[in-house]
């Protein structure tokens, strides 16, 4: 099975981040932009993000994404993938996506 795993904003994380060992395809973008989100994710079980919004109209083009990581203790990051999902049952599927994989 192959998990292709993206990081959208590498450079935004001043650490040593591992590869994770389950990708099989493991790509670091140094930045992203929202026009970017959809062609750079597709195909991607996992999404890797500091501060590159996931908003709803892109998260429904990727039914293969599994598993969103939001790469920061605090970021109005994770306020902005969630919101508005729920409203929409997006966030149910996106749960049950990872749950059968």
């Amino acid at each position: 099975m192959t998990m292709r795993v993206v990081f959208l904003d590498r450079a935004s994380i001043v650490a040593n981040i591992r590869r994770p060992r389950a990708a099989t395809d493991y790509i670091e973008y140094p930045r992203s932009s929202g026009s970017e989100v959809v062609e750079r994710l597709r195909g991607a079980a996992v999404a890797i993000t500091n501060k590159v919004p996931l908003r709803e109209p892109a998260l429904r083009q990727l039914p293969e994404l599994r598993m969103i990581a939001v790469a920061a203790r605090t970021t109005p990051t994770t306020s902005i993938v969630t919101s508005g999902l729920a409203s929409e049952g997006l966030s149910r599927k996106l749960s049950t996506r990872m749950a059968a994989a």
